[in-house]
């Protein structure tokens, strides 16, 4: 009767133990599923602004370049530039403005 008391104990413990190793293993499954999402999220929104700087370049470009701009608005567009697009590897004026 004892060994077979010691039997359902050790068959007991070993599932107890099965039981929390799995529950431990889906803990941090879903803790890396959770970060994983607001990577994402993280990801969408820098892709977001980095699509809506482009196209905000893009206008700024595209009305420098139609030559319809006073000298002074061009400034004006130029010193409004956000910080992180003036930075350029340009070193000649463009070549319609002179």
């Amino acid at each position: 009767m004892n060994l077979l008391l010691s039997i359902g104990r050790a068959i007991s413990a070993l599932f107890f133990t099965v039981v929390g190793w799995l529950l431990s293993n889906l803990k941090a499954a879903n803790e890396r599923a959770k970060t994983a999402e607001e990577d994402a999220r993280e990801l969408a929104k820098a892709s977001q602004a980095q699509a809506e700087r482009e196209r905000s370049h893009e206008k700024r470009v595209d009305e420098i370049a139609s030559d319809n701009l006073s000298d002074d608005r061009v400034s004006e567009l130029l010193s409004t530039y956000p910080p992180e697009n003036t930075e350029t590897t340009c070193t000649q004026p463009p070549q319609g403005r002179n």
